[in-house]
């Protein structure tokens, strides 16, 4: 993207507030947006980006991208990330040069700006303050994935729905894995707000991907809760009621499931 571009000030505003572009200085930022194109993908579309052998990462500027694994003989779909703004894709592409088999949906109209990996593994070498920023998003990744492997593997469904709210909380606004957002006392900062980030208007089919459920399930679950007053659920809006008993239910695992 050429300095002239009627854009460029626009996108260079916007990769200011984004975690791995934000400790950069201007000339160095303005820079790396020389060697970004933008794409824009429509609201619940397939995005076909040609980058399953890693040629590009995409920073995401507006819009929500799901990135999952089907089952190609059941149909099955687990949500590996779901991002949005300021997060990129394919991290694992850049670190490892190799081809990754998995389908990425714009939950959302999305718009994206793209750069080669080559460059973007350059700009790591070239600039240690890209660097210092890039390995933490790279941990809090890591983090999510262990998250959901702990998850699927020790807590029941009902469990894993309640922690999954909580991470999308408003006092969780990094989301910030459970338990690294535990303070010495074990307990949870909870903010007054109890809005949703994220996965708000998500349907019950789409939750029940990102915790390797089904849509029956997850809606017999989410009738539970609001009977029990614990949530507010309205088309497709959740609204927390009793964060405390959330909680609750969220420190359940499969050793304490009745018999």
């Amino acid at each position: 993207m050429l300095a002239n571009h009627p854009s460029f000030s626009h996108y260079l505003n916007i990769l200011r507030q984004t975690p791995l572009f934000s400790n950069l200085a201007g000339t160095t930022l303005a820079e790396m947006l020389a060697s970004f194109q933008q794409q824009t993908w429509p609201k619940n579309s397939s995005m076909e980006t040609g980058n399953s052998n890693g040629q590009f990462l995409y920073v995401i500027i507006n819009g929500r991208v799901k990135m999952s694994r089907i089952n190609p003989d059941s149909g099955r779909e687990l949500t590996i990330f779901l991002m949005s703004t300021g997060d990129v894709f394919d991290v694992i592409c850049l670190l490892d040069e190799y081809e990754h088999d998995v389908s990425l949906t714009a939950i959302d109209e999305v718009e994206t700006l793209y750069a080669p990996m080559p460059e973007v593994r350059n700009w790591i070498d070239k600039h240690p303050e890209f660097n210092r920023a890039f390995l933490p998003y790279l941990g809090q990744q890591i983090r999510s994935l262990e998250e959901l492997a702990a998850d699927l593997s020790l807590h029941d469904t009902i469990t894993r729905l309640s922690r999954l709210i909580l991470r999308h909380t408003a006092y969780n606004n990094n989301h910030t894995p459970l338990t690294a957002a535990k303070p010495a006392t074990g307990s949870l900062h909870i903010n007054p707000l109890q809005k949703l980030k994220l996965i708000n208007n998500l349907s019950h089919e789409e939750l029940a991907h990102m915790i390797g459920s089904v849509r029956a399930v997850i809606s017999r679950h989410m009738l539970k809760l609001q009977q029990d007053g614990i949530i507010k659920y309205k088309r497709k809006y959740l609204e927390i009621k009793e964060i405390h008993a959330l909680l609750e239910k969220a420190k359940k695992t499969l050793s304490m499931r009745p018999k």
